[in-house]
């Protein structure tokens, strides 16, 4: 655990029934806690997130000091 998260006013978050989706063209800072995986657990989370034409994972950048998050495997 890296500690709590919050990202700049750019997003909006949906509820798709089965989980939360993170999107972009909004105004919302949204306030949530920062994880290092390994690649193990982060493929594992690929396995539950299998859902490609719905899923982007991609880098964004968080207030303060924790800088950028993304979930590219060290």
């Amino acid at each position: 655990w890296l500690g709590p998260a919050r990202t700049l006013p750019l997003f909006r978050m949906h509820d798709l029934g089965d989980g939360p989706a993170l999107v972009r063209g909004g105004a919302e800072c949204i306030v949530g806690e920062l994880f290092e995986v390994d690649g193990s657990t982060l493929d594992h989370l690929g396995f539950l997130e299998s859902h490609p034409s719905q899923v982007e994972r991609t880098q964004i950048v968080l207030e303060g000091e924790i800088g950028r998050a993304s979930c590219r495997e060290r």
